[in-house]
Protein backbone atom coordinates (compact mmCIF):
# COMPACT_ATOMS: atom_id res chain seq x y z
CA UNK A 1 0.00 0.00 0.00
CA UNK A 2 0.93 3.53 -0.98
CA UNK A 3 0.63 6.18 1.73
CA UNK A 4 1.18 10.22 0.67
CA UNK A 5 1.23 12.61 3.06
CA UNK A 6 1.56 16.17 3.69
CA UNK A 7 3.34 16.89 6.84
CA UNK A 8 1.41 20.07 7.88
CA UNK A 9 -1.69 17.92 7.30
CA UNK A 10 -0.90 14.60 9.45
CA UNK A 11 2.61 15.18 11.01
CA UNK A 12 0.66 14.22 14.44
CA UNK A 13 -0.87 10.97 12.67
CA UNK A 14 2.62 10.68 11.16
CA UNK A 15 4.50 10.34 14.26
CA UNK A 16 2.10 7.87 16.02
CA UNK A 17 2.29 5.76 12.76
CA UNK A 18 5.80 5.71 13.25
CA UNK A 19 5.75 4.80 16.67
CA UNK A 20 3.51 2.13 16.21
CA UNK A 21 5.30 0.81 12.69
CA UNK A 22 8.95 0.28 12.75
CA UNK A 23 10.69 2.08 9.44
CA UNK A 24 13.34 -0.20 8.39
CA UNK A 25 14.39 2.26 5.37
CA UNK A 26 13.94 5.57 4.62
CA UNK A 27 15.19 7.32 1.68
CA UNK A 28 15.72 11.53 1.15
CA UNK A 29 14.00 12.45 -2.36
CA UNK A 30 14.02 15.87 -3.93
CA UNK A 31 12.24 18.56 -2.82
CA UNK A 32 12.52 18.05 0.63
CA UNK A 33 10.76 15.05 0.70
CA UNK A 34 11.30 10.99 2.07
CA UNK A 35 10.35 7.76 0.94
CA UNK A 36 9.83 5.66 4.21
CA UNK A 37 9.21 1.94 3.95
CA UNK A 38 7.28 -0.05 7.00
CA UNK A 39 7.95 -2.89 8.46
CA UNK A 40 4.54 -3.99 7.59
CA UNK A 41 4.91 -3.51 3.77
CA UNK A 42 3.35 -0.18 3.96
CA UNK A 43 5.32 2.23 1.93
CA UNK A 44 5.12 6.16 1.20
CA UNK A 45 5.99 9.28 0.68
CA UNK A 46 6.22 12.39 3.36
CA UNK A 47 6.49 15.71 2.17
CA UNK A 48 8.34 17.70 4.67
CA UNK A 49 8.05 21.49 2.94
CA UNK A 50 5.91 22.80 5.94
CA UNK A 51 7.72 20.76 8.47
CA UNK A 52 11.34 22.46 7.85
CA UNK A 53 10.33 26.25 7.94
CA UNK A 54 9.60 25.35 11.63
CA UNK A 55 12.06 25.50 14.83
CA UNK A 56 14.38 22.83 15.18
CA UNK A 57 13.75 21.61 11.78
CA UNK A 58 14.72 24.52 10.09
CA UNK A 59 18.32 23.12 10.01
CA UNK A 60 17.08 20.75 7.17
CA UNK A 61 17.14 23.60 4.91
CA UNK A 62 20.62 22.31 4.28
CA UNK A 63 20.22 19.96 1.24
CA UNK A 64 23.38 17.90 2.91
CA UNK A 65 21.92 17.86 6.59
CA UNK A 66 18.51 16.78 4.87
CA UNK A 67 20.27 13.74 3.21
CA UNK A 68 21.97 12.63 6.08
CA UNK A 69 18.11 11.25 7.17
CA UNK A 70 18.36 7.36 8.20
CA UNK A 71 16.35 4.83 10.86
CA UNK A 72 17.84 2.96 13.21
CA UNK A 73 15.44 0.41 12.62
CA UNK A 74 12.15 1.73 14.56
CA UNK A 75 12.16 5.48 13.50
CA UNK A 76 13.56 8.21 10.99
CA UNK A 77 16.11 10.34 12.56
CA UNK A 78 18.62 13.42 10.75
CA UNK A 79 21.27 13.54 13.87
CA UNK A 80 21.31 13.20 17.61
CA UNK A 81 18.70 15.88 17.81
CA UNK A 82 16.30 15.44 15.50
Amino acid sequence: MKLVVKSSDLLPKFVLLIRLMKAIEVKPLDGYKIQVVFSDGVSGIVDLNDLIQKGIFQQLKDEKAFRNVHTDGLSIAWSVEL
